[in-house]
Formats: C-alpha cells, structure tokens, sequence
C-alpha cells in the first residue's frame, strides 16, 4: 500500500481538506503509546474533525469523534503525517506520530474514493 508522508509546511491545509472528505465516515482509532501502551480507543464512529492547533511550542492535532459531546483525541508535538492509500488511490488510513514515539491510526472501515461512497459515483 502507498505511503504518503505529508511535510509539515501543509498540515494544516491538509487536515482541513481530510475533515471535510472524510466528516461522517467511520473510524477505527488506534493508539500506540511511547510506553508500550497500545490498544483500539474508537470503534466505528464518524470523524468529525481533525485540526492542527497553535498551541506553542510544537502545537498539537485534535481529533473529534461523534460530533458534539463525542471523543476527542489530542495529539502533542506532532513529528510526522502519513496518510496510507489502497491500490486503488483512496484513503485507507491515517497515521499521526509524536515525539514522544507515540502513534495514533486513524482506519477507515472500507476505503473507497469520495466520489465512490454508497457505491455510487458523485
């Protein structure tokens, strides 16, 4: 599977343009922590929205699940963005890591180009 790795001059304009292709589809989030801590945190709910805030000094990522009063993920001093696609170009996965070595993954449950969602061309 292809792997992109987003520099970090376009994250943010990245992230908007994520949000808004991928609101309402279901994730699976999945973390792995720079302490060996590792496990799924969401199963199956819609993404929202995931941000580049300017937090100083790094910054941080948040990542809504749910909508209002649903789970939002934070991520501090972000190092790297990969987005992982199938053989087919559309969106499988997000991959954030820190500094600190932790991982968080965003999977999407099927990957499918936008234009393709519900098996219907848009």
């Amino acid at each position: 599977m292809p792997i992109e790795t987003i520099p970090q001059r376009y994250w943010a304009a990245f992230l908007r343009s994520f949000s808004r292709k991928h609101r309402g589809w279901l994730v699976r989030m999945e973390t792995d922590g720079h302490a060996g801590e590792a496990g799924v945190r969401a199963r199956d709910i819609a993404l929202t929205s995931i941000a580049l805030e300017p937090k100083p000094p790094d910054g941080e990522i948040s990542i809504l699940l749910g909508g209002p009063g649903g789970l939002t993920h934070w991520i501090d001093r972000p190092e790297a963005i990969e987005l992982e696609e199938n053989e087919e170009g559309a969106d499988r996965a997000l991959a954030i890591r820190s500094d600190d070595g932790s991982k968080t993954v965003l999977r999407f449950g099927s990957a499918a180009l936008p234009e393709r969602v519900n098996g219907i061309a848009q």
